[in-house]
């Protein structure tokens, strides 16, 4: 089942900085987006993630972005990370 709400990447990892963002799109239907910074041991990936559902429904959207978002924990790991270094 897939859960309907705002959208949010969790576990597993030890860090997650994300900016959910939502609104109505130039056609009027709902874009909601997510970005974030995932952090694990390895380093971090950004990632970007749009829904743009056919019935224009915010909660459509929603849950098409969790399902990306678990599609994206199940395959984490085919993605290279980067460490990044403050001056």
């Amino acid at each position: 089942m897939t859960r309907v709400g705002r959208p949010r990447l969790r576990r597993p990892f030890s860090t997650v900085r994300a900016s959910p963002l939502w609104g109505p799109g130039p056609g009027g239907d709902y874009l909601v987006r997510q970005l974030a910074l995932v952090s694990e041991e390895s380093g971090s990936v950004g990632v970007a993630l749009a829904a743009e559902p056919d019935d224009g429904q915010f909660a459509t959207a929603t849950a098409m972005l969790n399902e990306l978002g678990q599609w994206f924990v199940e395959h984490r790991h085919n993605f290279s990370t980067v460490t990044c270094h403050t001056a």
